[in-house]
């Protein structure tokens, strides 16, 4: 009888800390995602949206993962669009831009506040692997938490080739915002 009382009693405390790990690592996924992207210069501003980007961040291990798409940029100009797919970009070889990693900071995205956070990981574009710390902010409003943040892109950092005939028509920074929902699920 002991045994058997001790054997329910440990698989009892397995269940409740099984169950108190999977609600401590709930999962909020990027719903209405905005990500755009600008390069200005003298000679032209270019500008591209994209808003099919996916991602999750998992609470109970501070962790995160975005991947974007990167032929769903859509520019004003379709020959924008066009050399920044083929020439630029190569996306038929390398289809995503991936950012993975760590969140740091305080946050709770069940409770109302804002939080000043910070995205450490991999920025994974054009096939070339950076280590990059990026300011985020999450406003959690009326039970729906807001993530956002604006960072610099580097294309050369990233092994993209400008062709010097168009050099003067883009920027050696790009400026990046993403605004994103994150929604339980």
């Amino acid at each position: 009888m002991k045994k058997t009382n001790c054997i329910f009693l440990t698989l009892a405390l397995v269940l409740v800390w099984g169950v108190g790990v999977l609600k401590a690592q709930d999962r909020f996924f990027l719903q209405k995602s905005k990500i755009t992207f600008e390069s200005e210069t003298p000679v032209e501003t270019i500008k591209a949206v994209n808003a099919s980007s996916q991602g999750v961040v998992i609470t109970g291990k501070n962790k995160f993962l975005i991947r974007v798409p990167i032929q769903a940029f859509k520019f004003k100009r379709r020959l924008q669009q066009t050399h920044f797919n083929e020439n630029y970009m190569e996306s038929n070889k390398y289809p995503n831009a991936v950012f993975r990693g760590q969140l740091d900071g305080n946050y709770d995205l069940t409770k109302e506040g804002t939080y000043q956070v910070k995205a450490k990981g991999k920025l994974d574009i054009h096939g070339v692997k950076k280590d990059r710390t990026v300011p985020a902010t999450i406003i959690v409003k009326n039970g729906l938490a807001n993530f956002k943040a604006q960072f610099i892109v580097k294309p050369a950092d990233h092994g993209i080739k400008i062709p010097k005939v168009v050099a003067g028509k883009i920027a050696n920074e790009i400026k990046v915002n993403i605004q994103s929902e994150l929604k339980k699920k």
